[in-house]
């Protein structure tokens, strides 16, 4: 049985409760990141997708408005941010 996809961190936590979810791929990265997690899913009008990861986020910035038909959009790393301690 497949694993379900995860829902990525994004955006506020004031999002509409009913706004569409899509299937995304994330490209880059630091080598240890999880493939687990390169496929998620995201809010359709998202643009960019932050991820917790070891002590901090990477942070994935959409490479394209729109994706053809039953493909997932994708993300391309940009950069990691650390948590303050």
């Amino acid at each position: 049985m497949p694993m379900s996809k995860q829902t990525a961190n994004v955006g506020p936590s004031s999002r509409l409760h009913n706004e569409q979810l899509v299937d995304a791929v994330l490209q880059g990265g630091p080598v240890s990141f999880p493939e687990t997690l390169r496929e998620c899913r995201v809010h359709a009008a998202d643009e960019v997708v932050k991820v917790p990861h070891l002590n901090g986020y990477e942070h994935f910035e959409r490479c394209a408005d729109e994706a053809p038909d039953n493909t997932p959009i994708v993300f391309q790393w940009s950069f990691s941010t650390r948590i303050a301690e």
